[in-house]
């Protein structure tokens, strides 16, 4: 601006009479400029002449500005010619540098003087002195330079040289790090390192099989014998046969007082076809085809084949009968199947029936706490078993557990445990629409069909995988208010949560590790209750995808018979928020952010929402942060605030993905039953149903989503058929089991001669 001085008179240097006039030097206006637009490159000026009397001029006047670098004489830098100013009760304007530009470097901070003449009489005296306000022509220099090209002589920050004249970076050589470039291609692969030191030695395998048997050396001279020949057998009729006893009880009978090793063997050494070392074979229906006693065990049998075999013609004989008497504490055992081989089975047991009940395996305890069948494999590596049961009949069951006791509170049908699998149960049948691979049963109200428990620290109660297109572990019921799988987990009680404590745990490398599928009204999928302190009714470590709306309920505050029902607010990110109230005092305030927010919430992408209580105040925001927001306003009151942010790690949230969760399964079935019209009819338009809402044929086919047919469908599941047929489809194509009836002991089973 130029200085502003109070009107005063100036005289002409050669003392004329009418050569006096009075200026009024006023403020100039301050230049204003954007990086939107040019900056101005003018400085406005008004005054006011008068004559020598003091009387304002009027009219149109020549006016001649010059600026000098001194007060008094010198030559001037700078002049401009204004021919015809209009001069109105003595006021003027001009804009200086309209008609003549200013140099480049004139406004460079030193100081500078204006001089003005009117018409043809001398210039003016004393000379203005221009301040500050018109070097604001050095902020052409300065604007924001973006898009804008740029001239320094070189560039400092504070005291230190950043850039030199040349433009060459002297700076610190670690100031500039430019972002991360992309990965380079792998370079070759190096040379093969040095061999490793020698590996311990792995474990002895198992014994191989038994040799061929030598040939037969020449037969001997026959001397005196008791036995007759009948060709090239021998027999004798007359008695009993001892060996190790004098007296002999039983037609043979074989003694011995050794306290290890085996007291008879019988050896099938040939190694094809289907031989038998030991047969015993009973044709009374209450006899016993081989009877073993012992202090320890009844009957051993080790064979390449099978170790004891037990075959029975009669419709309620026993192939294989095991009892141990023995009433004291120790873990008595009716029969025992141990195996060594990591791929072999302890009990193996077969039903190649093709129709009715089978059972491959059924053990009965009589005890109040014994067990009907256990299975134990001492082999801690390889696919080892306790007991396995196979079936190759349709409807056959490879181990059934069956518990009619209707009065005990705790009663059992299968009890599976052990350090890897309870219970294992495998169906190889490819036909019918029935086969278990293990089956439980149960009519005691209070008791358990299967019961899986794990009391270590690892493994599993119940375990069940499936590695096509079946079910791990499936449940189904129809009656009302029952479990089609039920988990529990009986851990301590406390404020604190093991998520790794799992009542039901659902694993699969390639699909879902648990389906709850729910085909009424008003039926949930899947149900978690937590009926204690500090629980979860349901936990997931992942995301959680649901095409339905995610509601919560709460109890009605005066009607019992209904409950409340609010839905949660869907968005397009992962937002996290708090909310409060505060109050401006002196115009401002700090809002207090809680450290959980702080902790999972992004440093970008906050929004802070203010509401005036009680008061008209305009009031925003001075500064916003994860660490800090600070309100100021017009004036002081009381406000509301939302806060919205967006969770770590989840920024980049993708709203889109590829639809493998809503589409028909089903040929020709109208599916979305469970969905509003609405969607359905989205599905119609974007071409996955048709207009009666079955498949869309042609769009499955394209993008590969797999049709069964109706038939297919496992009559349980057929939810668009009345709950009544359903029912009675799945009684037809697989009857309940019946529960057999009791095996009868041989009465003489334990009266074997010792």
């Amino acid at each position: 601006m130029l200085q502003q001085h109070a009107p005063h008179r100036a005289r002409r240097a050669d003392r004329k009479p009418l050569a006096l006039f009075t200026l009024l030097l006023l403020p100039a206006l301050p230049l204003r400029a954007s990086a939107q637009s040019a900056l101005p490159r003018t400085l406005p000026l008004q005054g006011r002449l008068t004559d020598a009397a003091g009387k304002d001029l009027q009219g149109s006047h020549a006016l001649e500005f010059r600026i000098y670098p001194v007060a008094t004489g010198g030559s001037a830098t700078w002049t401009e010619q204004h021919p015809a100013v209009q001069v109105q009760n003595g006021v003027f304007s001009v804009q200086l540098g309209s008609r003549t530009g200013f140099p480049v470097d004139l406004f460079d901070g030193k100081a500078l003087w204006l001089g003005m003449r009117v018409g043809n009489d001398n210039e003016m005296v004393p000379r203005s002195a221009i301040t500050s306000g018109a070097f604001s022509q050095l902020a052409a220099q300065a604007i924001d330079v973006e898009n804008r090209v740029i001239h320094p002589k070189s560039v400092f920050v504070g005291a230190q040289k950043v850039i030199s004249a040349d433009g060459r970076w002297v700076g610190s050589p670690t100031g500039l790090i430019g972002p991360q470039g992309p990965a380079g291609p792998q370079g070759p692969a190096g040379p093969q390192g040095p061999q490793g030191a020698q590996g311990v030695s792995g474990p002895q395998g198992a014994t191989g099989p038994q040799g061929p048997t030598g040939p037969i050396g020449p037969r001997g001279p026959i001397g005196d014998s008791i036995f007759k020949l009948n060709g090239t057998s021998s027999y004798y009729t007359a008695g009993n046969v001892g060996i190790g006893i004098a007296l002999p009880t039983n037609p043979l009978t074989v003694a011995s007082s050794q306290t290890s090793g085996e007291i008879l063997r019988s050896i099938a050494s040939t190694t094809s076809g289907n031989p038998v070392a030991i047969k015993g074979h009973a044709a009374a229906t209450g006899g016993t085809g081989v009877s073993g006693f012992g202090g320890n065990t009844g009957v051993l049998g080790t064979s390449n084949g099978k170790g004891v075999y037990g075959l029975t013609t009669s419709a309620s004989g026993v192939g294989v009968y095991g009892e141990s008497t023995s009433t004291a504490t120790g873990t008595s055992i009716g029969v025992y199947g141990k195996i060594s081989n990591t791929a072999g089975s302890a009990i193996w047991g077969t039903a190649v029936a093709q129709s009715g009940p089978t059972r491959a395996v059924r053990g009965n305890n009589a005890s109040s706490n014994g067990v009907g069948v256990e299975g134990y494999s001492s082999a801690t590596a390889g696919n080892t078993i306790g007991v396995r049961g196979e079936t190759l009949s349709p409807n056959g069951i490879g181990i059934e557990g069956v518990n009619t006791y209707t009065t005990s509170s705790a009663s059992i049908g299968v009890s599976g445990k052990a350090w890897h699998l309870g219970v294992f149960g495998e169906s190889q049948s490819t036909s019918g629409s029935a086969h278990i691979s293990v089956y439980g049963r149960i009519a005691n109200p209070a008791g358990t069909a299967i019961l899986g428990r794990n009391n270590g620290g690892g493994g599993y109660g119940v375990r069940g995988e499936s590695n096509a297109d079946g079910t791990g572990v499936y449940g189904a019921t129809s009656a009302m208010r029952s479990n089609g799988v039920y988990g529990y987990n009986g851990g301590p009680t406390g404020s604190n949560i093991d998520y790794n404590a799992k009542g039901v745990l659902g694993v699969s490398a390639k699909g879902s590790g648990v389906v709850g599928k729910a085909y009424g009204q008003g039926y949930a999928a899947v149900t978690g209750e937590a009926l204690g302190s500090a629980r979860l009714a349901l936990y997931g470590s992942g995301d959680m995808y649901v095409s339905g709306n995610k509601n919560f309920i709460q109890p009605h505050p005066d009607d019992p018979s209904r409950l409340v029902k609010f839905v949660c607010l869907e968005g397009n990110e992962s937002g996290t928020y708090f909310r409060g109230s505060a109050k401006l005092v002196d115009g401002s305030v700090e809002i207090d952010i809680p450290a959980e927010w702080q902790a999972v919430t992004a440093s970008e992408g906050i929004t802070v929402h203010l509401t005036p209580v009680g008061s008209l105040a305009r009031i925003a925001v001075r500064t916003k942060s994860r660490e800090r927001i600070v309100v100021f306003g017009s004036e002081d009151c009381d406000f509301d605030y939302v806060v919205h942010g967006v969770r770590r790690g989840y920024t980049n949230y993708e709203p889109y993905i590829e639809n493998r969760y809503i589409h028909p399964s089903i040929r020709g079935i109208a599916y979305g039953t469970q969905f509003p019209k609405e969607l359905r009819d989205i599905l119609v338009q974007n071409g996955t149903l048709n207009a009666d809402y079955t498949p869309n044929e042609a769009t499955a086919q394209r993008l590969g989503w797999k049709l069964i047919e109706p038939e297919d469908v496992p009559p349980e599941q057929r939810f668009w058929l009345p709950i009544e047929e359903r029912e009675r489809l799945r009684l037809d194509a697989n009857p309940e089991p019946r529960v057999p009836a009791t095996v009868s002991v041989p009465a003489t089973a334990n009266e074997v001669d010792r």
